[in-house]
């Protein structure tokens, strides 16, 4: 496995050895923002909302994500770590004064 890091992502390479009927099938991006819908649809409803509200709002803290979705600012933390793990969300600037948004694909 090799590992390559850049500002916003940390990327992981690994050779997967292919079944033999799928050799020389090229990845699209039709076939990336498949991926991309499948993972989104796979998270848990509170993750859904929080990238709704992210789509539509700046959001400084998660103390007001918490606000808006009436969980706990902890849920939040975890929600915001979970996704940004998956690589949709990331927090752009300084601890203090920075933002939520989302990782275009």
């Amino acid at each position: 496995m090799i590992k390559y890091e850049d500002n916003e992502r940390t990327y992981l390479m690994a050779i997967i050895p292919v079944h033999p009927q799928f050799k020389g099938h090229s990845i699209t991006p039709n076939d990336i923002e498949d991926v991309i819908e499948n993972v989104i649809d796979e998270l848990p409803e509170r993750q859904r909302v929080i990238l709704d509200i992210l789509k539509k709002d700046v959001i400084e803290n998660a103390s007001l994500l918490a606000k808006k979705t009436g969980v706990s600012w902890r849920t939040i933390m975890r929600d915001l770590n979970s996704l940004r793990e998956k690589g949709l969300v990331k927090y752009v600037g300084p601890d203090k004064g920075g933002h939520w948004e989302i990782i275009e694909q």
